[in-house]
């Protein structure tokens, strides 16, 4: 610590000058007093905004599933068709066995040529 003389007419003050250790702040306090700053600078979107929104949102993934859906439904048809035209099926249905799995495979050969799958 070092001793100042200040002097003030006739007499002379001895003072001592005292050093103050400043603290640093920590980066994570200043990081948090940062981001509190810019958080009050927001404007925050009213309850009707939020509502509104939401609700747009909704109807467009409801619009978007159902195009997905109507062009997935034409591709497989459409696939389907152009698979049809190359390879042709019987219009008879096979003639149902005695095991199980030819049953199994007789009844989903049925389905498919009844739904126009095959």
């Amino acid at each position: 610590m070092s001793d100042n003389k200040i002097t003030s007419g006739d007499k002379t003050e001895s003072k001592k000058v005292k050093k103050v250790k400043v603290k640093k702040p920590n980066r994570f306090t200043k990081w948090f007093r940062e981001m509190f700053a810019e958080l009050k600078k927001v404007t925050w979107a009213t309850k009707k905004q939020i509502i509104n929104n939401t609700l747009i949102v909704l109807a467009v993934m409801v619009v978007a599933g159902i195009l997905i859906w109507v062009l997935d439904f034409a591709g497989s048809n459409i696939f389907s068709m152009i698979l049809r035209l190359f390879k042709r099926t019987p219009d008879v249905l096979p003639t149902p066995s005695a095991t199980p799995t030819a049953a199994v495979e007789s009844a989903a050969n049925a389905l498919f040529v009844t739904f126009g799958l095959r």
